[in-house]
């Protein structure tokens, strides 16, 4: 069976839908707390959201990172 074929902004929606549904779980102090290290930079959940959202580099990485895990395939690049 192929991996399923998104658009970037479907994969960042999804993406997005993701990290809100773990930070929602997640106690307010620890939204601030260390969550997710990408290259040498430690991103809490809040700003990881904050990335995807503003489109950063990290933030399109996640997106990526993100797709990959589920094995989707983004189109359109």
């Amino acid at each position: 069976m192929g991996a399923e074929t998104r658009t970037y902004a479907d994969a960042k929606t999804i993406a997005l839908n993701y990290y809100y549904g773990r930070r929602t779980q997640m106690p307010y102090p620890l939204r601030e707390a260390p969550f997710k290290k990408v290259e040498n930079v430690v991103l809490s959940i809040n700003a990881v959201i904050a990335a995807i959202e503003s489109n950063t580099d990290i933030g399109q990485w996640l997106v990526y990172e993100y797709a990959d895990s589920m094995g989707m395939l983004i189109s359109g690049v």
